[in-house]
């Protein structure tokens, strides 16, 4: 790229002063001097066209520019489980070399090929999880993590990209207090606090808590969709103690892990540890341990013994199964 040099700026301006201060303000020429006032055009011109190699002059960015020829298709689609979001609620664009693209969902647009889209989609409520993938034909190339796609100087070259929003999902705690039976467990008392912390990864909003109420034993969580939760109990109604740790296993082996409820990725509502008070689940920890029942637990903190002489103690030992072999032995 050439620039003017001074010598050049100083007959330019000097043939500006000759030239633009003569002519007519705000009207057209008379008739008489027509041919004057168009050489003075031609002139300007001509000046103009002989200077353009020197003078550097940047390029304008186009708003959705139309391509005629050496196109490619280019389709970008907004997707949304959950929630009461629309694809709508999401703006689509492209942008490429400074050029910018608006799209509607599902819906093609030709554009330049032997170039590289940087594909966004914006707005939108909070609370949604976002993934990103493309189908493409031969020789397009995508960056799922970059959101661009680079299409060769080839024709018939195409590419859809979905970015699929999940909405936020509801986890429901279902938690028993005492048994009422031999197959029944009344509900946990109001005030128990239950907290859901994310496996991995930075979810927005929370903290993600519910406390029981209204003598149900079960309160809701509403989550970012898209992540895995550890489930645990944070806060005891009065007279109880978060259970530590849970024991699980055969009559001979038994393994010991935190009390905590490891939901999958959660992209829908569930129920933890389960639907039913009387059924058998599994966390994702565990894949088909079936050690949690339908109901999380919390323990009776131990009366208080009386100070007096001539108490009477009664001891009451396990005879499960969980306690054949040495154990019952050993617990004595």
């Amino acid at each position: 790229m050439s620039f003017l040099s001074v010598k050049d700026m100083r007959m330019l301006n000097a043939w500006k002063m000759e030239h633009t201060t003569q002519a007519p303000q705000h009207k057209l020429p008379r008739a008489g001097h027509r041919s004057r006032w168009l050489a003075r055009v031609s002139i300007a011109s001509i000046f103009a066209v002989l200077i353009s190699g020197q003078v550097a002059v940047p390029a304008q960015a186009a708003q959705d520019p139309v391509c005629i020829t050496h196109c490619s298709t280019l389709t970008l689609v907004n997707v949304v489980n959950g929630g009461t979001a629309t694809p709508a609620d999401w703006t689509l664009g492209a942008t490429s070399n400074g050029d910018s693209y608006t799209f509607t969902s599902g819906v093609a647009k030709s554009v330049a090929r032997d170039a590289t889209y940087t594909l966004t989609s914006t707005g939108g409520p909070a609370g949604y999880a976002q993934s990103f993938a493309c189908t493409e034909n031969a020789n397009v190339i995508v960056d799922l993590v970059a959101h661009t796609v680079t299409f060769p100087d080839q024709s018939g070259r195409s590419a859809t990209c979905t970015f699929t929003y999940s909405g936020p999902a509801t986890i429901t705690i279902h938690a028993g207090g005492l048994r009422t039976g031999a197959t029944s467990v009344g509900t946990m008392p109001d005030g128990a606090m239950f907290t859901a912390t994310a496996v991995s990864g930075s979810p927005t909003g929370g903290p993600f808590t519910c406390t029981t109420a209204s003598n149900t034993g079960t309160c809701n969580i509403e989550v970012p969709s898209g992540f895995a939760w550890n489930i645990s109990q944070t806060a005891v109604p009065s007279g109880y103690y978060a259970n530590p740790s849970l024991d699980f296993g055969g009559s001979s082996t038994l393994t010991s892990d935190t009390y905590v409820f490891r939901t999958g990725v959660v992209t829908s509502n569930i129920n933890v540890p389960g639907a039913s008070p009387n059924g058998t689940y599994s966390d994702i920890r565990h894949s088909g341990s079936n050690n949690f029942s339908g109901l999380l637990s919390a323990s009776l903190n131990n009366p208080a013994v009386s100070q007096k002489c001539g108490l009477n103690v009664a001891l009451v030992l396990d005879q499960s199964g969980s306690m054949a072999g040495t154990k019952q032995t050993a617990l004595k």
